[in-house]
């Protein structure tokens, strides 16, 4: 306990660094960098808590319970805008745990047996899903405001709601998937992979690691995807 405590401050220590340079350059970025540090050590905890909790927990179904708890928690909180909330709730919730379960099958782990790799999986998926929904619904409910006349013009040309809904829907899946597609694009060249390193860094063998971070960043484009589509559609029949 001495020497994780230890570490912990030591950790802090780098701090120091940043923290002076921008108490003599900015005192903005410094207020800036003590609240935000504050807010992610809170958000740390409390992680690590609730982590702890379900690695010692012998329940499966109570550890798959609290996680989905703690996604639908985490979604409420970035989802700022209250209209937000209910299609990319919809949207990323159910389809993360779906394509989450779909990921450790194809790595050969029991789901419901092996919390180790559910947690890194599930936690991976739902940031990015929910970061792609947020950022194509924005986009998508924008375009739909701003080139409202365009909705109207294709529909009086015969087009069906679907076909005339297609280029505000694609281009939110280009607004939302470009971080990630330039991410993967980038691997090997410009820097290597987080999720990588690491489960190198935790003992597992450089080719098993490789093959989860394949099937990790897989999974995380179909849940992007998948994601944007139903909260696009949820947001659209809501607005009905």
């Amino acid at each position: 306990m001495n020497s994780i405590i230890f570490q912990l401050l030591a950790g802090l220590m780098l701090l120091a660094i940043p923290l002076t340079v921008f108490y003599k350059n900015d005192r903005r970025l410094l207020y800036r960098l003590l609240t935000t540090t504050g807010c992610w050590a809170i958000a740390m905890l409390v992680l690590v808590v609730v982590f702890n909790f379900v690695f010692q927990s012998a329940v499966w179904w109570l550890d798959v319970l609290l996680l989905l708890l703690l996604e639908v928690i985490v979604t409420m909180v970035c989802c700022r805008k209250k209209w937000l909330v209910v299609p990319i709730l919809i949207g990323v919730v159910p389809v993360t745990f779906i394509v989450g379960l779909l990921v450790m099958v194809i790595m050969g782990q029991n789901p419901f047996g092996n919390i180790w790799f559910w947690v890194p999986v599930m936690a991976l998926l739902h940031g990015e899903a929910l970061r792609a929904s947020r950022s194509g619904l924005l986009t998508y409910a924008f375009n739909r405001k701003v080139h409202a006349s365009m909705f109207e013009y294709l529909q009086g040309n015969g087009a069906t709601q679907t076909e005339a809904l297609r280029p505000f829907l694609v281009r939110a899946m280009s607004k939302a998937l470009n971080p990630l597609l330039t991410k993967m694009r980038d691997t090997g060249l410009v820097a290597v992979p987080a999720i990588l390193c690491v489960l190198m860094l935790s003992g597992m063998p450089p080719i098993q690691a490789g093959i989860f971070a394949v099937a990790a960043t897989i999974g995380m484009v179909c849940c992007s995807v998948l994601s944007i589509l139903l909260s696009v559609m949820v947001y659209e029949w809501l607005r009905r």
